[in-house]
């Protein structure tokens, strides 16, 4: 069984096993629950794809699942998800990281 209290280290806590199923799941699930507050406190973000922008969209802006999709990224103080779900909307989001 799985919770999100089960996770709060994944950083030194989990096994292999808990990792593998842990990385794939919802991003922002996991960003709301608390589990990127380390990260977040130093001003960083979570720069994520293979995740459709467009549930960002619907769950930062409260639309309902079957609303339309918007696959351009998104972005806010937290997180940047670059998934343009490619094969329905023929684009690509690309973000470029400046040093």
């Amino acid at each position: 069984y799985y919770t999100e209290s089960y996770f709060k280290n994944w950083r030194t806590n989990s096994s292999n096993a808990q990792w593998e199923r842990a990385r794939w799941v919802c991003p922002y699930d996991k960003l709301d629950a608390g589990l990127f507050d380390m990260e977040l406190d130093k001003g960083k973000k979570l720069v994520c794809g293979h995740w459709t922008a467009s549930d960002f969209w619907r769950h930062y802006n409260n639309l309902p699942f079957d609303s339309e999709p918007n696959y351009r990224m998104f972005e806010n103080d937290t997180v940047i998800a670059l998934d343009a779900t490619t094969a329905a909307s023929d684009m690509v989001n690309v973000f470029t990281f400046e040093c």
